[in-house]
């Protein structure tokens, strides 16, 4: 599901990672980014660099420059960028039933009672608008 996802988003793995350092921080430059993600993983700056040019270039990014670094920041919140994502996978993989993704997604993942219980007043909700 996670590679489908990501084609569904037009991005791969790692510049999703990338775009979940950005919505954190809210904005950072290539080696802030760099930093965190090497953290976790070796990776070159330089491919860190390319990656946020090309999510740039995709719209995802935009920068701001403070002589001589860019900074970079999301152009749309990760919670617009999640739900659009999320439609999409829905409209692809499920043929737009909303009930079949929480199906799968309750088969695939243990769920805590303390996410039911959350889910349950989610539905409330629903039903109350």
């Amino acid at each position: 599901m996670r590679d489908k996802l990501n084609h569904l988003s037009g991005l791969s793995g790692a510049q999703l990672e990338i775009m979940s350092v950005i919505w954190t921080r809210g904005e950072a430059t290539v080696t802030e980014v760099w930093e965190k993600i090497n953290r976790r993983r070796p990776v070159a700056r330089t491919t860190i660099m390319t990656l946020m040019s090309r999510l740039e270039e995709k719209g995802w990014l935009k920068h701001r420059e403070v002589t001589p670094t860019y900074i970079y920041s999301a152009t749309r919140s990760k919670e617009q960028s999640v739900g659009e994502i999320i439609s999409g996978v829905v409209d692809k993989v499920f043929a737009g039933s909303t009930e079949n993704l929480v199906m799968s997604l309750l088969d695939q993942k243990k769920v805590s009672r303390k996410e039911l219980a959350r889910l349950r007043e989610i539905i409330k909700e629903a039903e109350r608008r």
